[in-house]
């Protein structure tokens, strides 16, 4: 495993106002940065918690939305600094990540320094600042991922003094000296924005110390509780990247009333939407408003605003495209056409029966069943029923002796819906909706036979020339075995 552990070194004066001149590492395009500071971490003035024990530690808590588990942690920072000490200082220290916060949740990672793959934090002599800069190469196979698996939407990372350059006898009677040793620093903006957020795991030093273990700063009391926030920073990606959790539904409304549709996603970084009229980009103005936000709104509508809408989402990961809603007008009549190929059929289509379906998406129950016939082109048309309004819905067509086909999936806008095309294959004759033996048997009985002759079956001339022969059992040859769909 190839840990990355970086100190950027902050020169200070007695105020800590820092400049850095290290460059910070280049992470995903999807990264997202947390810290409860109100500090630049690219100079400031921090606050050295000068009476921070070695075996402490401070963290910070973050929640995020559940849709963005799993995620990999990239970088980890944190602000050491020591005032005015007469010595160069090295400082032992760990990184750690918890799921949850520390308390109650499980520590996941944590990693040490040896001075060997991870350096010890040195300062030299005087008024110093340093970042402590921990990720893992991003082409390590080994990364830090969190995968909510406590479901509390909340990660924590924090650091350790493991040891301090001059460490005292005794840390529950003796503070670490201040001239020879360096500590955790707090923003100095003197906000404490996040009081539950932060934490610090105290030694047990009884009843004139901290709390022992981990407490919240909302939970210490006063007079050990610092007055800012940890200088703690975390980047972190979402490997899901932008989610769409509810699409915009279909609206029927009255023309001039108000139609909105409405997006909800989630993801990484700051979201963005875009909302589209078939292909076409919309703008504000002409009755659309918010064509730049998770609500479109229509008012006054016109008969021009009927149709399909989406929203396309972005986010520095990418994007991602609603499912199209569509707009209606009660009381509009809504049409339905295409075409049907009868396979193997010899004769014109004109006037066959054809049954049509219209169901909901995957489920096989009709909404409405019509009989269509055929033109002598194979077109048919058929209008919905008044309880049927734009929207996406299967279709399913049957003729006399061909098998059931399904189209999934059809998109009725406020005009209807053209070239629902089907393609029907030959040989059920018998009508059950599968070519087996049954159909054998009836076209066996009617072998020979021809339009007219006593026991002509019609069913059992599946190429349309009025005689049941040896084409017609090459036909059901061909399909024999085949079910249609349900």
């Amino acid at each position: 495993m190839h840990l990355l552990a970086s100190q950027r070194a902050l020169f200070a004066s007695m105020a800590f106002v820092v400049a850095v001149s290290a460059a910070t590492p280049a992470y995903s395009q999807c990264a997202v940065t947390r810290t409860w500071s109100g500090a630049n971490f690219s100079g400031g003035s921090f606050i050295v918690q000068a009476g921070f024990a070695q075996g402490e530690m401070a963290a910070a808590s973050f929640t995020l939305n559940a849709s963005e588990f799993p995620i990999r942690i990239n970088l980890i920072e944190m602000i050491f600094a020591q005032s005015a000490t007469t010595v160069p200082t090295t400082t032992e220290w760990s990184v750690f990540v918890y799921e949850g916060n520390p308390a109650t949740g499980t520590l996941l990672y944590e990693y040490s320094s040896d001075d060997l793959i991870i350096p010890h934090l040195r300062m030299p002599i005087g008024t110093q600042g340093t970042n402590i800069q921990f990720s893992v190469d991003p082409n390590d196979p080994e990364q830090m991922y969190i995968y909510n698996q406590g479901n509390s939407n909340m990660f924590t990372v924090g650091y350790r003094i493991d040891r301090h350059n001059n460490p005292p006898a005794n840390p529950c009677t003796q503070s670490p000296p201040t001239n020879s040793n360096a500590f955790p620093t707090t923003d100095a903006d003197g906000n404490l924005s996040s009081p539950a957020n932060n934490w610090l795991f105290a030694l047990d030093c009884g009843p004139f110390g901290a709390p022992a273990g981990w407490h919240s700063f909302a939970q210490l009391p006063v007079i050990f509780r610092p007055s800012g926030d940890w200088n703690i920073r975390v980047s972190y990606e979402s490997l899901n990247g932008v989610q769409i959790t509810q699409h915009p539904q279909n609206q029927n409304v009255t023309l001039g009333s108000p139609a909105i549709f409405q997006v909800v996603a989630s993801g990484p970084g700051t979201l963005q939407y875009q909302w589209y009229k078939g292909s076409e980009p919309l703008t504000n103005g002409n009755g659309i408003f918010g064509a730049t936000t998770d609500t479109l709104f229509i008012f006054p509508t016109v008969l021009s605003h009927a149709g399909a809408y989406r929203c396309i989402v972005t986010s520095p990961c990418g994007s991602v495209t609603s499912n199209d809603a569509i707009l209606t007008f009660a009381g509009q009549t809504l049409s339905v056409s295409g075409t049907v190929t009868l396979q193997d059929w010899l004769a014109s289509p004109n006037g066959q029966p054809i049954q049509m379906q219209v169901r909901n998406v995957g489920s096989t129950t009709a909404l409405q069943t019509q009989t269509v016939f055929l033109n002598a082109s194979g077109g048919y048309s058929f209008d919905l029923g008044s309880g049927i309004n734009a929207g996406t819905y299967d279709f399913a067509a049957k003729g006399t002796h061909w098998l059931r086909k399904l189209r999934g999936s059809v998109v009725v806008t406020s005009s209807g819906a053209t070239g629902v095309n089907f393609t029907l294959l030959n040989g059920d004759v018998d009508g059950d909706n599968e070519v087996a033996i049954g159909d054998y048997a009836q076209l066996s009985s009617s072998f020979g036979l021809s339009l007219g002759d006593a026991g002509y079956n019609p069913m059992a001339d599946l190429n349309g020339d009025d005689e049941v022969s040896i084409g017609d059992y090459a036909i059901m040859s061909t399909s024999f075995g085949m079910t249609g769909d349900d």
